[in-house]
């Protein structure tokens, strides 16, 4: 595992790699075909009363948890779509043992975060203001968080979703 990961995405990670370790030991005679869907922070309509990772990014965006973003990327995707790309890696042969990212878009968040303040920012407490470089840099002296934040300045999620597009017609 890579240092530093939050631990959500090294759960996601360990798990994954968990179900390929499983499929790949099992003997010849009893493989099964393997598919894994991998969506950035998904977003649409929620049809559950329930939390998620998404869920709440957006409700705490929204909320202005956040009084300002870093310079980071972040790879998002519509719920439809993967509703639609676990439905298709279930029917398509040509899926079969192979992990699709899912990603329609990587913006940088404070550019995601711009029209959401221009169309709700009376009514929620959104803001899309840009974190100055030297708050993590200086922070990070004495806070882990910021100290991640300020390795991956600048970089983020990078997703390329180009598979699941060929392959599923996401």
């Amino acid at each position: 595992t890579k240092e530093g990961l939050a631990t959500y995405h090294k759960s996601k990670t360990l798990a994954e790699k968990a179900a390929w370790d499983f499929v790949a030991e099992l003997p010849n005679d009893e493989k099964i075909p393997l598919v894994t869907i991998n969506p950035g922070i998904v977003l649409g309509p929620n049809v559950s009363t329930g939390s998620s990772e998404s869920l709440d990014f957006c409700k705490n965006l929204m909320l202005g948890k956040w009084p300002m973003y870093p310079s980071q990327k972040v790879g998002f995707v519509d719920v439809r779509d993967v509703s639609k790309a676990h439905i298709e890696g279930l029917l398509r042969d040509e899926a079969n043992d192979k992990p699709f990212i899912l990603c329609a878009e990587s913006p940088e968040l404070v550019e995601f975060v711009r029209p959401l303040e221009a169309k709700f920012g009376k009514d929620y407490p959104v803001r899309a203001k840009e974190m100055p470089k030297f708050m993590p840099m200086v922070m990070r002296l004495w806070n882990p968080e910021m100290a991640e934040l300020y390795k991956a300045w600048g970089k983020g999620v990078l997703c390329d979703g180009s598979r699941a597009a060929e392959i599923l017609g996401i």
